[in-house]
């Protein structure tokens, strides 16, 4: 499971990368993020700031995700370990956990992008065809959140038994 997880998220990697790429090319220089009625942009930001901001995000979130998985693995937060003991499969669910929130957050700040961006085109688009799209993200961030309770729910079970 864990290598179907670190899949995800590399694969996430690379939608975001290509997306961001993608968006950056096809936005006006300034980004308006916020719209009166009509439409027209009342905030905007450079198109500099725009990529280097989501740059930004991406690389923090994607390293957090990567420290807590590789130290996972290699042992390295003694209290974690302390917890873990020798369960061997507490271990390998909590680390696909952690590599498969890291992918949904990837999508889910992707969806943010496409969103910049039809806010922004030129063309004309039905903006509400696609709003579905923006409760994807906390709906799968609430099930990862019941899914996490739930492997330490295990785990705190078989201890006690």
């Amino acid at each position: 499971m864990d290598k179907i997880a670190k899949a995800l998220h590399t694969f996430s990697l690379l939608i975001f990368i290509v997306y961001l790429l993608y968006s950056y090319a096809g936005l006006p220089d300034p980004v308006g993020y916020d719209f009166d009625t009509n439409g027209l942009p009342l905030s905007t930001l450079s198109k500099t700031v725009y990529f280097y901001s989501a740059l930004g995000i991406f690389i923090l979130f994607n390293l957090i995700f990567l420290v807590l998985g590789r130290g996972i693995e290699a042992n390295v937060f003694k209290s974690l370990k302390q917890y873990i003991g020798v369960d061997y499969a507490f271990k390998k669910n909590l680390i696909s956990w952690i590599y498969s929130f890291g992918g949904i957050l990837n999508f889910f700040l992707a969806i943010i992008l496409f969103f910049f961006s039809l806010l922004n085109t030129t063309e004309s688009f039905d903006i509400n065809y696609f709003t579905w799209l923006i409760y994807v993200g906390p709906i799968l961030f609430t099930v990862w959140i019941v899914m996490l309770f739930s492997i330490f729910f295990k785990k705190v079970k078989s201890m006690t038994v």
